[in-house]
């Protein structure tokens, strides 16, 4: 089966996740976890096992991704800096916002390439092996999400290529 790691993630969601909402010991709203029996828990497990490396790659990818913009980022901001030094009556909050004014451009177009390279790597397709009792569990569980909880509309492209391999 092939799936982009968007398509495994929200199916990792579904398979742990209700769909709820539910308050914790704090008062912290958050997700509610979704309780299986034996079977349908070790079919999660071989699940997860089996997308785990994607994942994984992925999410490391993005975070070396997004250090590399922050160093990038925090390299400009100190060159702007020794190029534009302070004025010798500036405020520090007027210096501060001039300097900001000089890297925010700088820094909105590496951001929104890496979103872009990070959209691409998420949408990149991976061969998954699963056997048809994991398959079962997936389809009982995604069919019964989008029943009682329904899906956002920024998951369209994700829902489709999910429900295309589900069949």
């Amino acid at each position: 089966m092939q799936l982009s790691v968007k398509a495994i993630q929200l199916l990792r969601h579904v398979l742990t996740y209700t769909g709820e909402k539910e308050t914790d010991a704090n008062g912290n709203e958050r997700d509610a976890a979704r309780r299986l029996n034996g079977v349908e828990s070790s079919q999660r497990r071989h699940f997860y096992k089996n997308t785990e490396a994607v994942v994984n790659e992925y999410n490391d990818t993005v975070k070396a991704m997004f250090d590399e913009n922050n160093k990038k980022n925090k390299a400009n901001r100190e060159q702007v800096m020794a190029d534009n030094p302070k004025q010798e009556n500036e405020e520090e909050t007027v210096y501060t916002t001039r300097i900001d004014a000089l890297v925010n451009k700088a820094t909105n177009e590496s951001i929104n390439e890496m979103s872009k390279e990070i959209k691409a790597l998420g949408e990149a397709q991976h061969e998954i092996t699963l056997t048809p009792q994991t398959l079962d569990v997936v389809k009982k569980y995604y069919a019964e999400f989008g029943e009682t909880t329904g899906f956002t509309a920024a998951d369209d492209v994700v829902i489709e290529e999910v429900e295309e391999a589900l069949q």
